[in-house]
């Protein structure tokens, strides 16, 4: 029997159990990961629920003899990359993999990143350190290549925090005319355009491999869109920029905390730009952000990212704070 697909309008409230019963499916699809990094219900489900500015999203269930057994979500940017689809997930439970449930999936999406005018599609999966796991070998096995490897990185801060203070004072010695400016949850409108210079400085900055992508495009409204966003959706945001001696924003680095899961965050983007490189300002930017979500979410275990395996400058400063690999993620495209 071929699976039954279906667009799922989130806006819908009548739909909220069937958004559930896609959660469902997604947590026990990822329930063999070491580490649990998804946004849970409450999160998830105002996360789908809250529109956004910036792209347009479209979810599916796939279900069997009536059963939700499957779901993917496809992002269609509109700011910038407007070449570029991503598939945010695609979930198949456990017990009905191997019945062309993917596949179907796969497709649906793959028509209408194609109907929306895309050439490229990308999505990132995981797999154990050691070797390919079942997303990357179904995405391989469908034609996508990989872009660019990284690793998936812990990091368990009553662990490191002790080592915090000689890390800080090491890295001080190495910037001097640098400041740091930090930020939580809304970025304050002095800092803004050093902001928005870092969010399109990074494709050309840091490790992108051989996936096809343009420059961001950052400006304070769309700053101002996501910060909201984030707040309404239960997601607190850490920041530290760096500038030069003449002003110039010359380094970011971010941190989010899941309010109703603070026992973790998520590290976002983390850049030095060329030329500013070699003071250890991503040591010290890092370590002022860390310290900020240990004030205010004491409970905070763990940090979570990704590095990709060519950036040794970002590996060397995660060794220093106690990061471990636990998994590997693939950034893969399809070419449309």
């Amino acid at each position: 029997m071929d699976p039954a697909l279906a667009e799922v309008d989130p806006f819908d409230p009548a739909n909220e159990p069937l958004l559930h019963a896609l959660f469902d499916v997604s947590a026990a699809a990822r329930a063999d990961r070491p580490f649990e990094v998804w946004a849970p219900w409450p999160t998830a489900l105002r996360t789908w629920t809250t529109p956004r500015e910036d792209q347009d999203d479209v979810i599916w269930s796939a279900s069997l003899d009536g059963e939700v057994v499957g779901m993917a979500q496809l992002a269609l940017p509109h700011l910038d990359n407007q070449h570029v689809a991503v598939m945010m997930s695609l979930f198949v439970h456990p017990d009905h993999r191997r019945r062309g449930v993917g596949s179907a999936l796969l497709a649906t999406v793959t028509d209408r990143a194609r109907a929306s005018g895309r050439t490229v599609l990308m999505t990132s999966p995981y797999s154990p350190v050691d070797g390919p796991g079942p997303g990357e070998s179904f995405l391989t096995a469908r034609g996508f290549e990989l872009g660019i490897a990284e690793m998936s990185q812990v990091c368990d801060l009553g662990q490191s925090e002790p080592d915090w203070p000689s890390l800080a004072a090491e890295a001080a010695a190495h910037h001097e005319g640098y400041r740091l400016e930090a930020w939580q949850d809304r970025v304050p409108e002095p800092l803004v355009e050093g902001y928005c210079q870092m969010g399109e400085a990074f494709v050309s900055e840091a490790p992108t491999g051989e996936l096809d992508l343009d420059d961001e495009v950052w400006s304070p409204e769309r700053v101002a869109e996501r910060d909201a966003r984030f707040l309404a959706t239960g997601r607190h945001q850490f920041g530290v920029l760096a500038y030069a001696a003449d002003a110039t924003c010359v380094g970011t680095t971010e941190l989010f905390v899941n309010e109703v899961a603070s026992w973790r965050a998520l590290q976002g983007g983390t850049l030095v730009v060329r030329g500013h490189r070699g003071h250890r300002l991503g040591l010290a930017l890092k370590l002022v952000n860390l310290q900020a979500v240990r004030a205010r979410y004491p409970d905070c275990r763990y940090v979570f990212t990704a590095v990709a395996g060519v950036n040794a400058p970002m590996n060397a400063v995660n060794e220093l704070l106690g990061f471990r690999d636990v998994e590997r993620l693939l950034e893969m495209q399809l070419r449309l």
